[in-house]
């Protein structure tokens, strides 16, 4: 409750601000800056985007958003649950936990998942650095982007808030290192890989989110075995396989065809090139990662060796700790 009290009272007085500030003359020198956090900013004449100081202020407000709206989806399936289902105020807390979650990734991942097909690039791995570095970008995929970034940084806010488990470091550890990706792939033009990987990762969540959804409510156990083995399938599918050859590919064969590349202003000014220090930085990072759901991967084999010895799915991490 004490984490929901912070939600609402952060996303609260966000809104508060804003509405002062639009709203109240003596407010009004401010509105024009107060713009920064409402819309996208740098847009260009042919209607892209690119990356500036000001896009902060976005990642703020989307941080604030989330929430909030967290808070209030959270309080609703909190309702909605304790007055249909007769369970522990703890599965309770769970369920909204998870319900949120997979609410968020899943909309995130459709989202997402739409945008991709009307850009330029797909999930053929040569079509990520076509043009490459991709310094103006669509204005949906930069808001989308900033809007992952904003959820990223709450992850790392609430992890503090909330009950502490017993891979509360390796949690920390992984969203620092998604949002050191999230940020240095938009800052150095790596926003078509960026967007992939940002897909694939809500998508795998969103079974997990669902799968704990029917656990703590209590549902048929051939459902949530079920829904847990489509989460399996999706993990080792998109975090595993897809991921490392998108990410091999871009390690290995990506760099012979970016030296030396660059993307020029109106001007003709260089305005970001291919820097061989940040593609290795994002590759440690990539491995990193990997590495951090390898120990999940392992985690999820212990939950699987649950079910075929009849004992059914069940969350590995400790929840007293």
């Amino acid at each position: 409750m004490k984490l929901l009290y912070y939600q609402t009272l952060i996303g609260g007085l966000f809104f508060f601000i804003i509405a002062c500030v639009h709203y109240i003359p003596a407010f009004a020198e401010y509105k024009e800056k107060s713009e920064w956090f409402l819309n996208v900013q740098y847009i260009n004449a042919d209607g892209l985007s690119h990356a500036g100081y000001r896009d902060f202020a976005l990642v703020a407000s989307s941080f604030a958003v989330i929430l909030l709206v967290r808070s209030l989806v959270q309080l609703l399936l909190f309702a909605y649950a304790s007055h249909r289902h007769n369970l522990p105020l703890k599965s309770l807390i769970r369920f909204t936990e998870q319900g949120w979650s997979f609410i968020y990734y899943g909309s995130t991942a459709f989202y997402g998942w739409k945008l991709l097909y009307q850009q330029p690039y797909g999930w053929d791995a040569a079509s990520l650095w076509v043009d490459f570095p991709h310094y103006y970008i669509d204005p949906r995929v930069k808001q989308y982007y900033l809007f992952i970034f904003g959820h990223w940084i709450s992850q790392i806010a609430i992890i503090h808030l909330e009950e502490r488990r017993s891979d509360h470091y390796q949690m920390l550890t992984h969203h620092f290192v998604t949002c050191a990706l999230v940020w240095g792939s938009y800052s150095y033009g790596y926003t078509r890989i960026g967007h992939l990987v940002m897909i694939m990762m809500d998508f795998v969540d969103s079974w997990l989110a669902i799968a704990k959804c029917s656990k703590y409510l209590n549902m048929p156990k051939v459902l949530t075995d079920s829904l847990f083995a489509a989460f399996i399938f999706t993990w080792i599918l998109f975090r595993h396989f897809v991921y490392m050859y998108e990410m091999l590919y871009g390690m290995i064969y990506a760099p012979a065809l970016l030296e030396g590349k660059c993307a020029y202003d109106a001007a003709g000014k260089a305005v970001l090139c291919y820097s061989q220090t940040a593609h290795r930085v994002c590759a440690v990072l990539t491995i990193a990662l990997q590495i951090i759901t390898l120990i999940w991967l392992w985690m999820i084999i212990k939950v699987v060796l649950r079910v075929v010895n009849g004992q059914g799915a069940a969350d590995t991490r400790s929840d007293e700790e």
